[in-house]
């Protein structure tokens, strides 16, 4: 920011319309000064009110910005950037606001302790603490630390107490959410199955035989969710000890625990019901989630990467879309997704809106992308009497149709995004068993003719 401009512009303030220099004012204050000052025409004084609260609010120490709710709210992270993104406030060193890739927003301080090691304190969510409780609450800390203690190994040292439910929400908020493209399912198993039975448990109360009777409990309906949950309590317990919940050298009470044998899906629409499948699919009354449906089976995507899509993403001359994905910290991964002509047309026929930039808007978040299509999926696969059938099996049936029709194993990973080829080896069976039924022809046209007489000998 250009000191040269800011300093006698405050300086005029201050002494036309009698602001004393008393540094930063309380709101309330700082406008009266500039209201009651002398008289001036209307319009001038709503300018003398613009121009001190731009002034004397958002200038702190040296002309840095002093965050308000109004700078805070217009924060963006920038998926470019990438990395930490940290705004800095004006008054207080080492305070700012964080800017998470999932949009969260958190306060935090950053400080050295009295052995000269960096810290990073998190003093709270925004918009949850208001600026300036955030700003008291890190003067607090700035002057625990001038007094050569650590603010954070002190909350980590009471956090003794602390509830696995509150461990949960941690890690949710400061591991999930920023790292998991699956944070959702993640949630939805701790809530489910998790916190009924170990949320009012003290972390350090838990032990290896809670973990163990909760991961059977769930096995004897369902294996893998079972085996989900277990990795989401084990990943969960690794976090609680380095953020201060458990000592460092305590164990992990989700570790040693036997997993349940899993057997992969490989349900997909067959061909003899892809006809029930898009007569169900068109009964649908939105035309969008008419669309989302079809190019889920004529794309391969995940459920995700459609309703993430932006119409900025999409090229008609090269009828390609990019899937934007971020993964971890950094810049996002793109891959570039081919569409047949059916895809083309069907995203040709959208509609666009002028104030929402995604493919599939929803219908009740303005600027926002749609977010949950269960409740229509069940309407379909009801419809189609495909009540096994589940929206992640359409992205199988591509690859499988892939698989059968001859298409190597390679291809079919970039064609789906898979990380690995051992991800699409689910379709090598596919393959063998589209292999096998051609030899099988071929044998039967073999014996077919040995069986039939030779016409040169009964010509003879």
């Amino acid at each position: 920011m250009d000191l040269a401009g800011i300093e006698p512009a405050t300086s005029w303030l201050q002494t036309m319309y009698r602001v004393p220099d008393r540094g930063r004012l309380p709101l309330q204050e700082r406008r009266n000064d500039a209201i009651f000052g002398p008289p001036l025409p209307h319009g001038r004084r709503l300018a003398t009110i613009w121009a001190a609260d731009l002034l004397l609010t958002r200038c702190g120490r040296e002309g840095h910005l002093v965050l308000t709710r109004r700078s805070a709210d217009a924060l963006r992270y920038d998926p470019v950037k990438g990395g930490r993104q940290v705004a800095w406030d004006g008054e207080v060193p080492g305070f700012g606001l964080r800017v998470y890739p999932s949009g969260r927003k958190a306060w935090v301080l950053f400080y050295r302790n009295a052995a000269g090691r960096a810290r990073a304190y998190t003093i709270g969510p925004y918009p949850a603490i208001a600026p300036r409780e955030a700003r008291r609450r890190a003067r607090v800390l700035v002057a625990a630390v001038a007094e050569g203690r650590d603010p954070l190994e002190e909350r980590r040292g009471a956090r003794g107490g602390a509830k696995v439910r509150d461990l949960a929400e941690e890690w949710l908020e400061r591991h999930a959410k920023p790292r998991n493209r699956s944070w959702r399912e993640q949630k939805r198993l701790l809530e489910k199955h998790v916190l009924p039975v170990l949320g009012a448990r003290r972390v350090v109360d838990v032990k290896r035989a809670d973990v163990a009777r909760l991961h059977g409990r769930i096995g004897e309906r369902s294996p893998t969710t079972a085996n989900r949950v277990h990795e989401v309590i084990r990943a969960m317990f690794e976090k609680a000890r380095a953020w201060g919940y458990l000592p460092e050298d305590a164990p992990n009470p989700a570790r040693g625990i036997e997993r349940f044998p899993e057997r992969s899906r490989d349900r997909w629409a067959r061909p003899h019901e892809l006809r029930r499948l898009l007569e169900s699919i068109e009964a649908e009354e939105d035309p969008f989630l008419r669309a989302l449906f079809r190019l889920y089976l004529l794309t391969g995507c995940r459920r995700g990467e459609l309703l993430s899509a932006r119409w900025e993403d999409w090229d008609p001359d090269t009828r390609t879309l990019t899937i934007r994905r971020p993964k971890g910290r950094g810049p996002a991964k793109a891959r570039r997704v081919p569409l047949s002509a059916a895809a083309a047309d069907i995203l040709a026929g959208l509609p666009r809106f002028k104030d929402n930039p995604y493919i599939f808007p929803s219908p009740t978040r303005p600027g926002r992308p749609r977010v949950n299509v269960a409740k229509a999926w069940d309407r379909v696969r009801t419809r189609a009497n495909l009540d096994d059938l589940r929206l992640h099996d359409l992205r199988r049936t591509v690859g499988s149709t892939l698989a059968s029709a001859g298409v190597g194993l390679a291809i079919i990973k970039e064609t789906l995004g898979h990380s690995s080829t051992r991800a699409a080896e689910v379709y090598a069976r596919i393959a063998s068993e589209a292999a096998r039924e051609a030899l099988e022809r071929h044998a039967a046209l073999v014996e077919a003719a040995t069986r039939a007489p030779d016409r040169e000998e009964g010509a003879a």
